[in-house]
């Protein structure tokens, strides 16, 4: 699937505020994270806020998405969003795009631009700033900051610069997954907050369907390098961009089969979603039925991660504040009512998904960060 052009912007940081839990598995029970992108200004409570009120919990983590060589002006308003993200109980993931200028400017030879050092002035900005800001205590919050950092995400597809369709692309996309993360963990070891991988995990990102002749496997980093691998994927259905309406098994299996054969990594899906688009027409119990069916593939599959992607681009992939819904929610907080899927809201109700800190605690526990339940 094409990259959605999809940056984070900021919003106002309010103060902690109490969102209550229902009845459910105990901590112990709880076996996968809860995420999601929550659509335009991810970072903003406005936006994420009245999706949490919905769900009656809050997110383990959010989702970001950030031009590594847009202007200085926009990478400090990403900076601000991440404390937002953090300040408010959660823990950012950054999908870092190694772009030069716009994603149409940047060559297909970036991978190699980053492995030769070409590409250091850019990154060299961020080890420093990504550094500089897990170092930053929040009283607010015990426990050191964290991040999972998504570089170079779906290098299987066609679509993106650094995507590895040809013979040598595999090795300088390796080459330079590792020469960032040599890069930023050494910066993050000599802040002296004991082992860097507690404050930084790397998820290593293939889509569900493979482009082009090189093999998903031949892109793997090794893992020292990597600390979660993840699967992209979605049911386009009968939308105009899609095959044919897909189950959950039918997307992602083939290439989970494949990720568990080449690593014991902890198995995330960074990116899924659903259209309502089947037989041509909107058909919002077929997408609430897809809903319970992925959540079930989840479960049964030891996904310790999942994000959905909440915005309604190429087509309604919203489960909450979109276009269509099962159902209708009224936020007394903010006085809207929000079209909803009431399915995900069940699922993850009664489901084992560990959410987002609620007052002082660490955001995720050391264990939960690393993918370990």
């Amino acid at each position: 699937m094409r990259r959605r052009d999809v940056l984070c912007s900021v919003g106002t940081v309010p103060l902690l505020s109490s969102i209550s839990g229902c009845a459910g598995p105990t901590t112990n029970e709880r076996r996968r994270i809860l995420g999601a992108y929550p659509g335009e200004n991810a970072a903003s409570p406005e936006q994420f806020r009245p999706f949490e009120r919905w769900l009656e919990t809050r997110f383990g983590v959010l989702t970001l998405y950030v031009n590594a060589d847009d202007d200085e002006r926009v990478r400090r308003q990403f900076l601000s969003g991440m404390t937002e993200v953090w300040q408010t109980g959660h823990v950012p993931m950054v999908t870092w795009l190694s772009y030069t200028g716009s994603e149409t400017d940047t060559p297909s030879t970036i991978t190699r631009q980053v492995r030769d050092g070409e590409y250091d002035d850019v990154l060299e900005w961020w080890v420093a700033e990504l550094a500089a800001w897990l170092a930053t205590d929040d009283p607010a919050i015990d426990g050191p900051r964290r991040l999972y950092f998504r570089p170079f995400p779906e290098m299987n597809g066609d679509w993106l610069p650094w995507s590895v369709l040809e013979d040598g692309d595999a090795e300088a996309f390796v080459d330079a997954w590792r020469y960032v993360h040599e890069r930023l963990m050494n910066a993050v070891a000599a802040i002296g907050a004991g082992d860097p991988r507690d404050r930084v995990q790397w998820l290593w990102n293939p889509n569900a369907t493979e482009h082009g002749e090189v093999p998903t496997e031949a892109s793997y980093p090794g893992d020292a390098y990597v600390d979660w691998v993840g699967i992209d994927g979605y049911n386009f259905g009968d939308s105009p961009m899609g095959d044919g309406w897909r189950s959950p098994d039918s997307i992602f299996e083939p290439m989970r089969t494949r990720l568990v054969d080449l690593t014991g990594r902890p198995l995330s899906l960074p990116e899924f979603g659903t259209t309502s688009i089947r037989d041509g027409e909107p058909d919002m119990q077929a997408k609430r039925k897809w809903i319970e069916d992925v959540f079930d593939y989840i479960e049964a599959n030891d996904v310790r991660m999942a994000c959905w992607f909440n915005i309604d681009k190429e087509t309604d992939w919203t489960v909450f504040g979109g276009a269509r819904g099962t159902d209708t929610f009224d936020d007394e907080r903010d006085g809207e009512r929000y079209r909803v899927y009431d399915a995900f809201r069940e699922r993850v109700q009664r489901g084992e998904y560990v959410g987002g800190s609620t007052g002082r605690p660490g955001v995720l526990s050391d264990a939960q960060f690393r993918g370990e339940f």
